[in-house]
């Protein structure tokens, strides 16, 4: 415990010196536990976190020295960097998720850019709620289109999984209005 206390002492004194970073990515996993939809079914919310390539080196030191375990590492490591300002604004770091869900879109990644906006959508700042789910229906509107019945499924349930969404700001509600004529189209065909 002491060891982990001289490693926050020394954290913080290094984040006075550091410059901000700005190279922060999204850590997508699966959950670990599981939830039941509206159906009763069992399903798992991925988890969306945040990382650099710095805090990544720094954690991974921290736990080969036994200092802990990988929260020990971020709980003494995040903090000090945001009393500091040194981690990048909220809204920036939610506009370059957004720019990242795009290229994954792009790429025919489906599920990893369906998994990076529902944690925006559920964890992110609400005055972005609309652009996120505007991003959700544009994934499933380019799934819809594929060849492939495998996509064709995945946007069909996509569509219905965000018309159901509730708690959104007036913004994303009007968008996912929109979206709820798609996936009725989308339903007949």
């Amino acid at each position: 415990m002491i060891a982990q206390d001289v490693f926050a002492i020394f954290i913080s004194r290094v984040a006075d010196t550091i410059e901000p970073l700005n190279d922060i990515e999204p850590r997508i996993r699966q959950a670990q536990t599981t939830t039941a939809d509206t159906l009763g079914n069992p399903t798992s919310q991925p988890y969306l976190g945040l990382t650099s390539p710095q805090i990544e080196n720094i954690v991974n030191k921290f736990i080969a020295a036994g200092l802990g375990s990988r929260e020990d590492a971020l709980m003494s490591i995040i903090p000090p960097l945001l009393q500091r300002s040194k981690l990048p604004p909220l809204d920036e770091v939610t506009e370059n998720l957004l720019s990242t869900a795009k290229t994954l879109k792009r790429d025919n990644r489906f599920q990893q850019c369906e998994d990076l906006l529902q944690g925006l959508l559920y964890r992110g700042p609400q005055q972005f709620q609309g652009k996120v789910v505007r991003a959700l229906g544009d994934l499933y509107r380019k799934a819809a289109r594929s060849q492939k019945q495998s996509e064709q499924d995945f946007a069909r349930n996509g569509f219905r999984s965000m018309c159901g969404i509730r708690d959104l700001s007036e913004e994303a509600q009007a968008t996912q209005q929109d979206y709820e004529f798609v996936r009725a189209y989308f339903e007949k065909k």
